[in-house]
């Protein structure tokens, strides 16, 4: 066994575990001192894991005058510790500022490859890419859409889906089928398969969500995390939560805030950090 603390002389009831190594699953358990140092049994053992490491090989495929296609390896992490269940990659502006600009947000697959687009010709840009692991939340089950059903009209769902196919000048027909592509362990969805009547072609879940809520009256997919099936000429999106899914769950938040110190939501949330007073 490693001590990791030594609280003899604090009550304290929370304490930050320093140099850990990353992707790796740790087991610990606790035990209270009296001030003569007699030691009580220990609790039950909890497993938590660290954040995955940095993925490797961030590398350029190919490039146009606004766009690079970026690819890189996975990283490696224990077959115990949390999964990586997506990736970031951000960029600089061109003139050397910090690699803060989100060019690919890949948060719900594991496709290890990014597309950056927007860019100026003849400009050399940096970037970065990190890998990212879901954790469990439980402090959500009685937020008002952990779980939620959206049901589509076929027009409805064919005008959200034509105003992005639209801008390659893709015409869509009736849509008979919406199958989901990719989806993480997670049960993230991040790609459609949309058949119609002219043929079929798989649309972002980001940017139907957003052309949904374009729509008048808007329509609100809340999250990409669902499943979706065709009931009685009408699309039945079950689903769960709402956002983009990935930091920290604020109705997670608040509802383990019932419980557990600021200190541990962070750290719930947030594995591997350290909080530290900067002021």
């Amino acid at each position: 066994d490693t001590l990791v603390y030594d609280g003899l002389n604090t009550s304290s009831l929370s304490t930050v575990v320093l140099n850990l190594q990353p992707g790796t699953a740790y087991t610990y358990v606790v035990s209270a001192l009296t001030a003569s140092n007699l030691e009580s049994d220990r609790s039950h053992p909890v497993t938590v894991s660290t954040a995955p490491p940095a993925p490797g090989a961030l590398t350029p495929l190919s490039q146009s005058t606004t766009s690079i296609n970026l690819t890189w390896s996975a990283p490696s992490v224990q077959t115990e510790a949390a999964p990586v269940t997506g990736y970031r990659v951000y960029r600089d502006d061109g003139a050397g500022s910090a690699l803060s600009i989100l060019a690919c947000d890949s948060a719900s697959t594991l496709t290890t490859s990014c597309h950056a687009t927007g860019l100026n010709g003849g400009t050399a840009y940096s970037f970065v890419v990190s890998a990212l692991s879901s954790v469990d939340c439980d402090g959500c089950r009685k937020a008002p859409f952990y779980r939620w059903k959206l049901e589509l009209a076929e027009p409805v769902l064919r005008s959200a889906v034509a105003r992005v196919a639209g801008q390659s000048g893709i015409r869509v027909g009736t849509i008979r089928q919406v199958i989901p592509v990719d989806v993480s362990d997670s049960g993230y969805v991040p790609y459609l398969k949309i058949v119609h009547d002219g043929g079929a072609l798989e649309i972002n879940t980001r940017r139907l969500r957003g052309s949904l809520g374009k729509l008048t009256p808007k329509v609100t997919l809340r999250s990409s995390a669902f499943e979706v099936s065709l009931e009685k000429n009408r699309f039945v999106f079950h689903g769960r939560g709402w956002g983009h899914g990935v930091g920290m769950c604020q109705h997670g938040a608040k509802g383990y805030a019932k419980s557990k110190t600021y200190e541990e939501i962070l750290q719930h949330y947030y594995r591997g950090t350290e909080l530290r007073t900067l002021w």
